[in-house]
């Protein structure tokens, strides 16, 4: 029987407080988030019922706090408080941290530093010292203006993928900023972007400017995925990038086209990078893969060995 899935998992920029305290003011409780009948169905699935499921959102905002937390740490405090093993089980063994989300939404978790190869969670107004409380509406406003400014010009579509909105919401939301958004061509495609971003975007020439992206890469990400980014990275080509199980590869990019991808392992000595293009390689291209991959050897303190492989 397949596993409840509700929406996406929780290393998104929703729940993290976006990586840096200057970002947090964009934070907002979504409205009813926890309340989705997805939820009751998930957690249901798992043995924990209604009851438990509203005492584990009532007493969770009283045992996070400040001090970062493990989530072992956290799964065994709450689960005993409110007498429930099965969202212990529940907890710990769903390593995309769905069970999670639900706090995340309120506003009552976020990442908190890590300790070593593990993960810690806080409660974000305890943590930040400073809450400053949105409106949710203007905090999607926000969130919304700074994807464009980021990822545009994009579609209403990228935006529901980038942030896991409904589409009907997502389109109230264009709607509401209609005064400050223009419809623009890319490439044949109709996409939105931020009326005071279209001169410096249409100022812009290309450099030939190469960059090796890591695995996850907000640009990435951010881009969309189909014919709206084919201009990008061709539609055929976007399974290498766009992989099963929500995979994202390292890519080679060139002035914002996605021309390939690479991925390294690490030898006694020194770090052999590996690259596949899509396509044949220019001296500058060339130049600018060697460059990066000097950058990475130097970032780890280590011999580099470069190798070009067939997709």
């Amino acid at each position: 029987m397949a596993e409840p899935h509700p929406d996406q998992d929780l290393g998104d920029a929703r729940c993290s407080a976006f990586d840096s305290r200057l970002r947090v003011p964009a934070l907002y409780r979504r409205p009813k988030a926890d309340q989705h009948p997805q939820w009751t169905y998930y957690f249901s699935y798992y043995g924990v019922n209604q009851a438990k499921l509203e005492d584990y959102l009532a007493v969770s905002p009283e045992i996070l706090s400040d001090h970062p937390m493990r989530r072992e740490e956290f799964a065994s405090i709450i689960s005993t408080r409110i007498k429930s093993p099965e969202l212990y089980d529940l907890l710990v063994t769903k390593g995309w941290g769905t069970p999670l989300k639900p706090l995340a939404w309120r506003g009552d978790l976020c990442f908190g530093p890590s300790q070593g190869q593990n993960v810690t969670f806080v409660r974000p107004n305890a943590w930040i010292g400073e809450w400053q409380s949105i409106e949710p509406h203007a905090a999607l406003q926000e969130m919304l203006q700074r994807y464009l400014r980021a990822f545009g010009p994009a579609t209403v579509e990228d935006f529901v993928l980038w942030w896991g909105a409904r589409i009907a919401d997502t389109r109230k939301l264009f709607k509401s900023l209609a005064g400050e958004l223009e419809l623009v061509d890319v490439e044949g495609l109709p996409a939105y972007a931020l009326r005071d971003t279209i001169e410096p975007i249409q100022a812009l020439e290309p450099m030939g400017t190469v960059c090796l992206l890591p695995l996850f890469d907000a640009y990435t990400m951010g881009l969309g995925r189909g014919k709206e980014i084919d201009a990008l990275l061709p539609m055929k080509l976007q399974k290498l990038v766009y992989r099963p199980q929500g995979w994202i590869s390292a890519i080679v990019l060139v002035d914002g086209f996605i021309r390939g991808t690479w991925e390294y392992k690490i030898q006694p000595g020194q770090i052999v990078v590996m690259v596949s293009l899509f396509s044949s390689i220019a001296k500058k291209m060339e130049q600018g893969i060697t460059g990066e991959a000097e950058r990475i050897g130097k970032f780890l303190n280590t011999k580099v060995v470069l190798e070009y492989k067939d997709i």
